[in-house]
């Protein structure tokens, strides 16, 4: 019954941390990276890492979209390219290999960023979990 107490009030305690984040920073608006970078080091509430969290969260959203652009060119360079493109790959024109790259490394950083993320969305909690005093957490009312 406590752990399922404890959870609850975590996960509830996370979504208002999230949805309060931060009211100087509009609701899907990317900040430069170095902003972040000094965000990230200088994080110390939970407030400011589900901040940081919902940044790299967005990030990792928009690369996953470029990465589906890339993509799509991808199949468009190898419907042009006929099916010689199989055969011989190193025949494939460079349009073709430069859109690949880039779709992989869109995948990587998303991949990246939704890791960091998630660490930062698990230091909150941590950080909210320390905040709470167990006195008033176990007390019945």
């Amino acid at each position: 019954m406590t752990t399922r107490y404890f959870r609850s009030l975590f996960c509830t305690a996370a979504g208002a941390v999230v949805l309060l984040a931060a009211p100087g920073i509009a609701a899907d608006s990317l900040i430069a990276p170095e902003t972040l970078q000094t965000l990230e080091r200088e994080a110390d509430t939970p407030a400011e890492h589900a901040t940081i969290a919902k940044q790299y969260r967005l990030r990792a959203e928009s690369f996953e979209t470029q990465a589906i652009k890339h993509e799509a060119k991808v199949r468009q360079y190898t419907n042009a390219a006929g099916p010689m493109v199989h055969k011989w790959p190193a025949m494939a024109p460079r349009a073709l290999q430069k859109e690949k790259e880039l779709a992989v490394e869109a995948r990587r950083a998303a991949r990246e960023n939704r890791e960091l993320a998630q660490r930062h969305m698990g230091l909150s909690v941590e950080a909210l979990a320390q905040d709470t005093n167990p006195d008033r957490v176990n007390a019945r009312p």
